[in-house]
């Protein structure tokens, strides 16, 4: 297979196979914008891996990787009439949503959910159990492979640590069910998993990575400014 150089202006080159659903101006342009934000400072290889395919290029100095903080600021969440901090335990909820002040509400499941928010469909048809039970706007990791288990979702732009609210190394699914990019992040290697909008991955473990599969391997998700 041919691999060929993908090289955005003033910025180094991103290596990646001709894979034409992949968006390479996209991902260099990211890559680009990061780069130029450390040129001044020493640079370290990264790998990234967009849809299973492994990229590498110029990344941020040492003193920007994502790694795994000693005391993370825990998130306090709603539910079911009391507070939680949800990097300790998540009580009996299924279901955790950011809200549009950055704090949290949590849910039985998936129909307490939609209820209580006004999202979905109404009747026994709530809960499907595929990439569209990931309500439009927000970017949700499950606990198991094809959309299953406990879900966290996420919809403010920024890096998110997903130990604070009890969620690290623990997805085996993801949607981004936005119009931006959205990257998760493995601090242990310092590799990225990168996931274009609208796209849904329902088995982490059939995606391969520097350090194995992406299944239980997710640290941070970082949401990018939709253009």
């Amino acid at each position: 297979m041919e691999i060929r150089s993908v090289v955005p202006a003033r910025c180094g080159p991103v290596d990646s196979a001709p894979f034409p659903e992949i968006d390479e101006a996209g991902i260099a342009a990211a890559l680009c914008e990061k780069e130029q934000e450390d040129m001044r400072r020493p640079l370290v290889l990264t790998s990234v891996t967009v849809a299973g395919i492994t990229l590498l290029a110029p990344s941020a100095s040492a003193e920007d990787r994502v790694d795994r903080p000693s005391n993370p600021d825990a998130a306090m969440a709603e539910y079911d009439g009391k507070t939680l901090d949800l990097s300790r335990s998540w009580g009996g909820a299924e279901v955790c949503v950011e809200q549009g002040d950055s704090s949290f509400r949590c849910y039985d499941d998936d129909a307490a959910y939609r209820a209580a928010e006004g999202v979905g469909r109404p009747g026994s048809d709530y809960h499907t159990k595929d990439f569209g039970d990931c309500v439009g706007g927000y970017v949700c990791l499950w606990d198991n492979k094809e959309f299953e288990g406990r879900r966290v979702q996420f919809k403010s732009v920024g890096r998110h640590n997903l130990e604070s609210v009890g969620f690290r190394n623990r997805a085996n699914s993801i949607g981004n069910h936005t119009t931006a990019l959205a990257v998760m992040w493995d601090s242990g290697p310092q590799t990225s998993l990168a996931v274009k909008a609208r796209i849904g991955l329902d088995n982490l473990s059939e995606i391969q990575g520097v350090n194995g599969t992406w299944n239980n391997k997710i640290d941070v998700v970082e949401i990018f400014i939709d253009d």
